[in-house]
């Protein structure tokens, strides 16, 4: 299997599990922002938790962007049971009404969507594989419940990548996961109201607690787990007899 596959499917799979304990059991408008192949892979796991999905919005470069439209053929021929597939002209109609914002896209930095509060849904959630923002920090604080995949990466994240202008003020990174740790550093948050998803999965944080609760989750993605999943296809395949073993080597080289 080509690991971009791998690594295709389980980003994909991710915010699957995301929606499956955080999403409404309700849901049925999702809006894909970045109508690439994460998202792709994306709605398929959306649609594998909930088969009811009615309605998606998809925002690509532009109202003709080739992308979008490929989006809408693959959904309207794949998952026939959607009534409607709609390729939105702007951010804002993508996002109201929306149960689940799956956030996928891939664009230059600081191009990023720029999703305003009044524009989310009470009860929805907005999931990040890429990058956006939401444009008031204070609603973030206050108004949405916080979750990551890993905190300790996002940290580190926060020592590599994030940058500062000449007066030594944060640029914006785009990155939810890290501007959690810089709620966290300035002392507007405290640590435990970053919850970890594995630990939502596991019980040991709580998932939804109220039908209005809006959520933003970051996922970063962690190769770790690329590893983990082949692993387990790996094992799947030989428990059934299927695929084709290949010599990668008759002797290591560095042994």
């Amino acid at each position: 299997m080509s690991a971009n596959l791998l690594s295709a499917m389980r980003t994909g799979a991710m915010p699957g599990l995301t929606a499956q304990y955080l999403a409404k059991k309700d849901t049925k408008v999702v809006s894909l922002l970045g109508p690439g192949a994460v998202n792709k892979t994306c709605f398929m796991a959306y649609m594998a938790k909930f088969p009811g999905i009615e309605t998606v919005k998809i925002k690509g470069s532009s109202p003709t962007s080739k992308t979008a439209h490929v989006m809408k053929e693959f959904i309207e021929k794949e998952y026939p049971s959607v009534k409607n597939v709609i390729v939105c002209a702007d951010l804002e109609e993508a996002i109201r009404d929306a149960d689940i914002i799956s956030e996928a896209v891939s664009v230059p930095h600081g191009k990023w969507p720029k999703i305003k509060p009044e524009w989310i849904k009470p009860g929805c959630v907005v999931i990040s594989s890429g990058t956006m923002d939401i444009t008031d920090f204070d609603f973030i604080r206050e108004k949405m419940t916080k979750v990551v995949d890993n905190i300790h990466m996002y940290e580190e994240y926060i020592q590599v990548y994030e940058e500062r202008d000449k007066d030594g003020n944060r640029k914006p990174s785009g990155t939810p996961g890290m501007y959690f740790v810089n709620m966290i550093d300035d002392g507007l948050i405290d640590r435990k109201e970053v919850y970890h998803l594995g630990d939502i999965v596991r019980g040991i944080a709580p998932a939804r607690v109220s039908d209005d609760q809006i959520f933003l989750v970051s996922l970063g993605g962690m190769p770790i787990l690329d590893v983990g999943w082949g692993y387990e296809c790996y094992k799947k395949a030989q428990e059934l007899n299927i695929g084709t073993k290949l010599k990668v080597w008759d002797t290591p080289y560095l042994i």
